[in-house]
């Protein structure tokens, strides 16, 4: 029985992950900026953009992630 309930929930795992994901890591992003008030600082606009580059890395790394798994190219047991 539990088979076939992992099995029927196995295929939408990967986009509820990612919709998970990506407000997660914009709070993430948005909760470090306002905790290191990096807007009083000189350095705001750098550091916003340091964040924000560093966010786009790591999201488009996770969707290089998912795109290869779904082609079959990273094989998981």
């Amino acid at each position: 029985m539990k088979s076939i309930i992992l099995n029927s929930v196995k295929p939408n795992r990967e986009e509820s992950f990612t919709k998970l994901l990506r407000p997660l890591l914009l709070q993430w992003l948005l909760t470090i900026v306002y905790q290191k008030k990096l807007f009083l600082k000189p350095v705001s606009m750098f550091g916003l953009f340091l964040l924000w580059f560093i966010g786009l890395l790591l999201l488009l790394l996770l969707l290089l992630f998912l795109l290869l798994k779904k082609m079959s190219l990273l094989y998981f047991h």
